[in-house]
């Protein structure tokens, strides 16, 4: 086992380092790319300013009169010029015509050209090349340097070089170890490089010669010469001919990457045995308790080559049979409770039916010869009898409650003439919620019989449906004379099951056992009073479906 972890650490190892390869090629060239563009953008800032001193000599001041008149002038202009670059170790002025050259180097100081001691861009100028290498001097050291060289003048009669400090220009941030700046000529020659050794010129060509034909301010790398494993970006400048070139050896990172990778070999072995050891004191011992208990019990013969199997078909045999027990336990208890909730319905219909019976044997005789209303009761009451005798459900959408509840209204007016009025105040998003049928009417018949018969002047019932918190709350009250508190005791005593059930509470308590059946005990009714009585309904707030249709015969 432990040579197993051990092999798949090594291949996980193995297969990190030939992504990471990738990943780790694509970034660099993700960074140098941007370096080389933050190089070339200070590189093509000193053609700008060159461009800049020609137009302002040119626009601002009489050039050709400077040059041969006022040359102190000249020499403060290029003065405030280079102070204000700190990357320009100097700036030469160069008059053909006078055989002139004005310096603001510390060291060479302006004076004619024959006598002038630094003649080394002279012959560069000749050749026309715009960017050259060059060394100063500088209080005991030498100061590395490129310089541009540009005719300026209305007639390009001058030239002027900027003599560039390559340290303080700070083109290669150089963020990467073994990491080669070149700046290269149209002609292939080397302007400048970051490199200590001496400059192969054939390599230089070999670098150049895999970017011809390269978009001008593009940048596009290749990864050649694999033996050595190196990655190779280059550049143009947008404002002249020079290539700016980064070559980047990946040789060191191999080098580095070998202790890394012998690193990892040690500490996946280690792995590999705290994996093992946890292993078999986690998974095996367990394993071969249960094997061991299972034989004693059913006298099992296993499989001793293939162990875990045997206790997976155990387990699966184990689970199958508890998953079994289980369905016919919810079975039993839906039977149950829609047994139980059965029951609770049935009963309130001989309740009320005997109270309308009653109403149409007295209209019927004192309308002997009328039988308008005993027609319209009739009519209102076999409605009720048809939703009353269909037990094919336990639930209704709130507004089918709602049209049943004005039947019965309807049939207590009538037995009532101007007794009362109805006020619905119903939230819309009530209308569609699931209720259990048939629990309005009690809620209604309790307030007309124990509050608005109770009053003399005209009463008023008020019915509320709304939804609070995912609750939903259905109130009914009346302006009658309201609960005393002895009497709300009493009836929740009776909803709560401590008291005996009377013929006058069995509306309620039906309705608060079957809310609390198919709901939970946290749901009922409350039973409240103060300005008249009020009784609510609190139940969840669940959406009506067509499939809420639970009849017995369905288990």
């Amino acid at each position: 086992m432990s040579l197993f972890i051990f092999i798949s650490v090594i291949g996980a190892v193995a297969l990190f380092f030939w992504f990471s390869s990738d990943v780790y090629d694509n970034k660099t060239v993700e960074n140098l790319s941007t370096e080389l563009y933050s190089a070339r953008n200070r590189f093509d800032s000193i053609t700008g300013m060159v461009d800049t001193l020609n137009s302002d000599l040119q626009t601002k001041y009489d050039l050709p009169y400077l040059a041969a008149n006022d040359k102190e002038k000249l020499i403060e202009l290029l003065k405030s010029e280079k102070q204000a670059a700190s990357f320009l170790n100097s700036i030469y002025f160069y008059m053909p015509d006078e055989n002139y050259v004005i310096s603001t180097s510390n060291i060479y100081k302006s004076g004619e050209f024959r006598n002038f001691p630094d003649k080394s861009w002279f012959q560069s100028c000749k050749k026309g090349e715009e960017f050259f290498y060059r060394e100063f001097p500088d209080i005991g050291i030498i100061t590395k340097c490129f310089s541009y060289a540009k005719p300026i003048g209305a007639d390009r009669e001058y030239v002027i070089i900027y003599n560039v400090d390559y340290a303080k220009m700070n083109l290669n941030d150089n963020s990467y170890e073994n990491n080669r700046f070149y700046m290269i000529s149209p002609l292939d020659n080397v302007t400048y490089t970051s490199d200590e050794e001496p400059v192969d010129i054939e390599k230089i060509k070999e670098y150049t010669a895999a970017f011809d034909g390269m978009s001008d301010n593009k940048i596009t790398y290749v990864r050649a010469h694999r033996a050595i494993d190196e990655i190779t970006l280059s550049v143009n400048s947008k404002k002249s001919d020079t290539r700016l070139m980064i070559v980047f050896s990946r040789r060191w990172v191999t080098a580095v990457t070998v202790w890394k990778i012998l690193l990892l070999l040690f500490v996946s072995l280690l792995i590999s045995l705290v994996v093992s050891s946890f292993l078999v004191t986690k998974v095996y011992k367990p394993f071969a308790k249960i094997i061991e208990f299972e034989k004693t019990i059913n006298k099992t013969n296993f499989d001793s080559n293939n162990e875990v199997n045997s206790v997976l078909d155990y387990v699966m045999d184990i689970t199958v049979g508890k998953q079994n027990i289980e369905g016919k336990l919810a079975q039993n208890a839906l039977l149950l409770q829609n047994t139980q909730v059965s029951a609770l319905q049935a009963q309130l219909n001989p309740h009320f039916l005997f109270n309308t019976l009653q109403l149409l044997s007295g209209i019927i005789l004192a309308e002997a010869k009328k039988d308008t209303q005993a027609v319209q009761v009739i009519s209102l009451i076999s409605k009720l009898l048809r939703e009353a005798i269909d037990v094919s459900e336990f639930f209704r959408p709130f507004s089918k409650e709602r049209e049943i509840s004005e039947v019965y209204l309807e049939i207590q007016r009538i037995r009532y003439p101007d007794k009362f009025d109805v006020v619905w105040e119903i939230d819309d998003k009530a209308e569609n919620l699931r209720v259990p049928k048939s629990i309005l009417q009690p809620l209604l018949e309790n307030a007309i019989a124990y509050g608005i018969n109770r009053i003399k002047e005209r009463g008023i019932i008020e019915i509320k449906a709304f939804l609070q918190d995912d609750i939903f709350y259905i109130s009914v009250k009346d302006n009658g004379p309201g609960f005393e508190p002895e009497k709300i005791q009493e009836i929740n005593e009776i909803l709560s099951g401590k008291k005996q059930i009377t013929k006058r509470n069995i509306g309620l308590y039906n309705v608060n056992q079957r809310i609390k059946v198919l709901f939970g005990e946290q749901f009922g009714l409350q039973i409240l009073s103060g300005n008249g009585g009020k009784i609510v309904i609190k139940m969840p707030a669940e959406p009506y479906q067509n499939t809420d249709l639970r009849g017995i015969e369905e288990l």
